[in-house]
């Protein structure tokens, strides 16, 4: 956002604003930001952070496993990001996470749709209850350099890079050795390489280092699971996307994040497709004493 100072030039000559905090007549900033971090301090009483550093980054909800933050400072928060063509402003209470779908059938090159952004956005799976806030960004945004990187501003109030974690579908279930695939595994959904915290070298289905993570969908074994179970095929892609964006933010714990439980309806992070009906939260086990794996996952390391 542009500031600007308010006068108004009349025939008796330029005639300034009146600042009603002090009474003085003189040059008033629109909008009005007194300690001078480029945020309009109307933003900051709106969101309870007034005086903000535009440096911070102090995002508390979800918790997660307690780590604050998610890697947009006060600045980019109040500054925004292009979401889906519309300009789109964010909480710096809450954490944010950003997914581009490389398979929707909107994006080139991709016709029709083989992962659907219901499959993302779906209010009855991933983020679920207790996860971070989830934007779908359009295939295009964030595609330039560096790649997947959706806030760069080359300067002012830039804590770290934050990533969108990259959908891409698989039309043929092939083996590609750079992602480590198992060619004799026919009941593969999904692999997911790398976390969502940073750019790890993941290599996705054309060869390239895009970093990571990159989640690669296999959407003809989907169909063959969901058959088998006797529901959509949305409705197993959403599981299997909700599980693969878990292991984004669940990286480096144990199996990447895979939660060994009884009832694998508790829990998306189960290492087995459940049957239905699917998890509505992304894990709904309270197994004392182990944290479940809801309070485990991090966006800033």
């Amino acid at each position: 956002m542009e500031f600007c100072l308010s006068y108004t030039n009349m025939s008796g000559g330029i005639v300034f604003a009146r600042r009603t905090d002090t009474g003085l007549i003189e040059p008033v900033e629109i909008p009005y930001d007194k300690n001078g971090n480029f945020i309009a301090d109307v933003w900051e009483w709106n969101m309870g952070i007034y005086l903000a550093d535009a440096l911070g980054d102090f995002d508390n909800y979800p918790i997660g496993d307690g780590t604050p933050g998610d890697g947009l400072s006060v600045y980019e928060e109040y500054r925004g990001l292009r979401v889906r063509y519309l300009w789109t402003v964010f909480n710096p209470w809450v954490k944010d996470m950003f997914v581009m779908n490389f398979g929707a059938g909107t994006e080139n090159p991709y016709t029709p749709a083989v992962i659907p952004n219901d499959a993302i956005t779906s209010p009855d799976g991933f983020p679920g209850a207790g996860m971070p806030l989830l934007w779908l960004l359009n295939a295009n945004e964030g595609s330039g350099y560096p790649f997947r990187v959706v806030n760069f501003l080359w300067g002012y109030a830039h804590r770290r890079d934050v990533y969108a974690a990259i959908t891409i579908p698989d039309p043929n279930n092939t083996d590609n050795p750079q992602e480590g695939e198992d060619p004799n595994n026919a009941n593969t959904l999904a692999q997911t390489y790398g976390p969502i915290w940073g750019d790890q070298g993941a290599f996705n289905r054309w060869g390239s280092p895009y970093g990571a993570p990159v989640i690669d969908v296999y959407y003809n074994t989907i169909s063959r699971a969901a058959q088998m179970r006797g529901i959509s095929d949305l409705e197993v892609m959403t599981c299997v996307i909700g599980h693969e964006l878990g292991h984004t933010v669940l990286w480096d714990e144990p199996d990447g994040g895979h939660h060994q439980i009884v009832n694998s309806n508790d829990c998306f992070m189960s290492p087995f497709l459940p049957q239905p009906p699917l998890p509505v939260e992304f894990c709904g086990v309270r197994a004392a004493p182990l944290p479940n794996c809801q309070r485990l996952w991090k966006l800033n390391p």
